[in-house]
């Protein structure tokens, strides 16, 4: 197509671009088929972990060029590929004497997502850092279909992933968790304890296993003491939870843990 000014490249989501090519014939607004690409974790071994290790689940990505028309023989380079979930890595900096971690919960993680980032819902232009709805850099809300389906804030409906720690400080645990874009908290306590995205961790303290709530949050020189500022989930983002001090005791139970107030 010589009239052609934009390539879409999509990497590891064959099944997702044939289904919504198929759904939406030639001549589709491309905004319409932004919004029918979505990937969805299956329900594996009972969870729905991001597989990593032996025969991993691929990550999908999106990128686009600007070209002068499609034509024979043509290449493309210098693309940017931008991955679809976010990544958590944890490390327990104290040592095992004091606080030894055990596990890490993921609680109210979604299980789908759109492939491509936001978007123009008026002409299917992907968002630039120059846009004023642009989230990714403003601490914004990514764009999430409404059917995300974001799983139960229970200890069964989390993703749970056991940390090995004997003696001296932990390990980094990087690599292992995936997970979909979310919103942040809304700082709502009656509206926020059981549906912001959140890691709940279990360790030993003082010789007892405890739990303790931990959610995504920012530094804000400006803010008032005591002030949490919230920070959504986004893709292409490796976040890094570091403990570094352990001073009391958490909570006895999961769920006492879940409707507490967050970690500063």
């Amino acid at each position: 197509n010589t009239d052609a000014r934009t390539v879409v490249l999509i990497a590891n989501a064959t099944h997702e671009v044939i289904s919504a090519l198929g759904s939406n014939p030639e001549g589709t607004p491309k905004q319409q088929i932004l919004a029918a690409l979505k990937f969805k974790s299956n329900l594996t071994d009972g969870n729905y972990k991001w597989k990593v290790g032996t025969n991993p689940t691929p990550i999908p990505m999106y990128g686009e060029a600007a070209v002068n028309g499609v034509k024979g023989g043509m290449s493309l380079s210098n693309i940017n590929l931008t991955r679809m979930v976010a990544r958590i890595d944890v490390e327990n900096k104290v040592d095992a004497s004091t606080f030894k971690l055990q596990e890490i919960y993921v609680v109210n993680y979604n299980i789908r997502g759109y492939i491509a980032p936001a978007w123009n819902t008026t002409n299917g232009e992907i968002l630039k850092p120059t846009d004023s709805d642009y989230p990714y850099l403003t601490n914004k809300n990514p764009v999430l279909p409404s059917d995300a389906s974001k799983q139960p804030a229970t200890k069964d409906g989390s993703m749970l992933y056991p940390y090995t720690q004997v003696t001296g400080t932990g390990p980094l645990l990087e690599g292992e968790i995936y997970t979909y874009e979310a919103l942040k908290a809304t700082g709502d306590e009656s509206n926020d304890k059981n549906n912001a995205v959140c890691l709940v961790v279990k360790g030993t303290f003082d010789g007892a296993e405890y739990y303790y709530r931990i959610d995504f949050t920012k530094k804000d020189e400006n803010a008032s003491p005591g002030e949490v500022q919230y920070m959504p989930l986004y893709r292409n983002n490796k976040y890094i939870v570091s403990i570094t001090e352990a001073e009391g005791i958490g909570y006895s139970t999961f769920d006492e843990a879940l409707a507490a107030n967050t970690v500063l």
